[in-house]
């Protein structure tokens, strides 16, 4: 096994724009997705913690894609990561994912955003994706994993044996990283970007 682990954060980190909400405005259009960030204000922005943010998640997945059926859904995913995302992700750091990878370093993306796009994005990549997890329950959608916080050290701890390696490489842009910064022996803080969000 290679002794050098890389820890990419995604929102912000690797992409100049959150993709969580650029996969709902891409597929519902800037206004819809703009009343609905409106009405859910309240949980966005005056209760920051892991738990709202599940729930607002949660609301803006059934505003937005209620009675959408599992196939039909990875569909737009895979269409999302084809034809849009390359249009967000930073340059800079997909030249140090590939770096890394072409150094024979592991490479893992722990996001709080869907597995279900950033997956198709770098299905030629030699590389792991952790992130949120999404089910469809009696044909409606729901987040049942919010990979952020101190989830996102829980998830990489269950599918990561961190003692194997000699340096763990951590990349982050929010608060949401910090938990997941502490397990670096080197760690960058908004390297690619000049401005961090949640």
């Amino acid at each position: 096994m290679n002794n050098n682990l890389y820890l990419y954060d995604f929102d912000g980190t690797i992409t100049a724009e959150n993709s969580f909400i650029d996969f709902i405005d891409w597929h519902s259009g800037k206004v819809k997705t703009k009343l609905s960030q409106i009405v859910l204000a309240p949980w966005m922005y005056l209760f920051p913690s892991s738990k709202r943010k599940k729930n607002c998640k949660n609301k803006l997945l059934k505003r937005h894609f209620q009675g959408i059926k599992e196939q039909e859904f990875n569909r737009l995913c895979k269409k999302y990561a084809f034809e849009r995302l390359p249009e967000i992700v930073m340059p800079d750091a997909l030249h140090s994912i590939k770096e890394h990878i072409e150094g024979n370093g592991d490479v893992f993306i722990v996001s709080s955003s869907l597995p279900n796009y950033i997956k198709p994005f770098f299905s030629q990549y030699d590389l792991e994706v952790i992130g949120s997890e999404v089910d469809f329950i009696n044909g409606n959608i729901a987040l049942t994993l919010d990979c952020s916080f101190e989830e996102k050290v829980n998830q990489i701890k269950k599918r990561i044996k961190l003692e194997n390696y000699h340096e763990i490489h951590v990349y982050g842009n929010s608060s949401q990283d910090d938990a997941m910064m502490k397990l670096g022996t080197h760690t960058y803080y908004q390297l690619f970007a000049l401005v961090g969000f949640d």
